[in-house]
């Protein structure tokens, strides 16, 4: 798919379960031909350890319960725009740290960064570092609050430096630099400002 996803497709329950192993979204339909959705749920968690989004015309009040009851984390009522989709996706990817777009992809559980030419492994304080800039597309964000965010220190004009070193070495490791596409931009007198398009 252009988003940078790589679906895996399955018309029984059966089948699912037997392709849902390192998947980190099920989106499952409660109507199967061959077993009721919800059944599946306990299942689908052991498997993936993923969140479960529930795609289906039947939302009566008593079946999201039933459905949150045995695991599974959101809704989405059919007929449905595909934008809605994919952004309750990409919401629930975020939920478990993960981010995804054309250029790359991020994985908090195992703090990498992978890119088509290959996979980097970040420190602790670097995914931070970049987790924060990810969910802050298109913002400008003041040193003053990253050094507070990821580092939990008042910022002073003596650890300003750590800020401007620590994403030195997060362009570098990453790619994320001015001369790619998405980039970290640095904005003079301002702080830094995550850009997904040039």
């Amino acid at each position: 798919m252009k988003e940078g996803y790589i679906p895996r497709c399955a018309s029984t329950g059966k089948e699912a379960l037997s392709l849902a192993k390192g998947c980190s979204l099920v989106l499952l339909d409660i109507v199967l031909p061959d077993v009721h959705g919800l059944s599946l749920c306990a299942e689908f968690k052991h498997l993936t350890g993923g969140e479960i989004m529930v795609i289906s015309s039947l939302t009566r009040e008593e079946e999201v319960v039933a459905g949150l009851d045995v695991g599974v984390d959101d809704y989405i009522r059919k007929p449905f725009a595909m934008k809605e989709l994919l952004s309750r996706v990409r919401a629930s990817l975020r939920r478990r740290g993960i981010f995804l777009s054309r250029e790359f992809q991020s994985d908090a559980s195992s703090l990498t960064f992978i890119k088509k030419e290959g996979k980097t492994e970040l420190t602790k304080q670097e995914y931070q570092l970049l987790q924060f800039f990810l969910r802050h597309p298109g913002k400008i964000i003041p040193k003053q609050v990253l050094m507070k965010e990821i580092w939990g220190w008042v910022y002073t004009q003596g650890n300003s430096r750590s800020v401007d070193m620590a994403v030195a070495r997060l362009r570098k490791k990453t790619g994320l630099s001015s001369d790619g596409s998405p980039y970290i931009e640095t904005i003079r007198g301002k702080g830094y400002l995550f850009r997904e398009e040039r």
